[in-house]
């Protein structure tokens, strides 16, 4: 009866090198060329690849709990929170900053100008009116008074017409001679003299003294018989009133 060899159980330490795998690997050659059968080597090389297979597995368990201690994770295993959470966790670029709220900006810089051009064609309008306003008063002014001046001139002419008729040889209200070129130098108005005073206020006298002392209108150009002829038909001293 032929005596089986029981089969060689390969050794070796828990924390086996590749050089300790290696070693055991040329004993377990040696043993075999010394006579081992063909059988027997089959099953050691069978239990080898085992072996390492068994080796490389616990390798990978080790590498991945020391990832998972030192809280590292590789791309792959990142799930989809993860990678949303690291991509908001980024900073926002430039260009994207500069994007945010530029609408409102721009809103806003409209509305001022369209203020700031309403401010202006205001007081634009408001300098034109005061312009307006100005030369219209001036010259309604100067008017007036050429108007004034114009109207004295006659009211004076009638007032010596009227008085000279009347037998009155001389009053301050006639009209002035001219002076020669000689008597220039002394054509001075004295200061408190009735000439002296506006056009408006000699005026105002030259008529009054044709209504009281002629009866006498000159914006309705006639001689009234009696006050109380010229009280009802004459409706006031002034042109405004005619």
């Amino acid at each position: 009866m032929a005596m089986h060899r029981p089969t060689r159980k390969l050794w070796l330490p828990s924390k086996a090198t590749e050089h300790d795998i290696d070693r055991e690997l040329e004993k377990e050659q040696g043993v075999l060329e010394k006579g081992h059968t063909k059988n027997d080597k089959e099953e050691e090389e069978d239990d080898l690849d085992k072996l390492l297979e068994q080796y490389d597995r616990q390798a990978e368990m080790d590498k991945a709990k020391v990832l998972s201690a030192s809280g590292e994770k590789t791309l792959s295993q990142m799930g989809m929170k993860d990678l949303r959470e690291t991509a908001l966790a980024k900073p926002l670029s430039a260009d994207t900053k500069t994007g945010l709220g530029v609408d409102e900006a721009r809103k806003r810089q409209k509305v001022a100008a369209n203020l700031l051009r309403q401010e202006k064609e205001a007081k634009r309008k408001r300098v034109l009116e005061d312009l307006r306003y100005d030369y219209v008063t001036k010259q309604a002014a100067s008017f007036a008074d050429r108007q004034a001046e114009r109207h004295l001139a006659q009211a004076r002419k009638v007032c010596e017409t009227l008085d000279r008729r009347k037998g009155i040889t001389e009053d301050v209200m006639w009209p002035v001679e001219p002076k020669s070129e000689s008597d220039e130098e002394d054509d001075e108005v004295e200061e408190d003299s009735w000439e002296a005073l506006p056009v408006a206020e000699k005026l105002a006298d030259v008529l009054s003294c044709l209504r009281s002392r002629h009866l006498y209108c000159l914006f309705c150009g006639c001689e009234y018989d009696s006050r109380d002829a010229m009280d009802a038909a004459c409706p006031g001293a002034s042109e405004d009133v005619h």
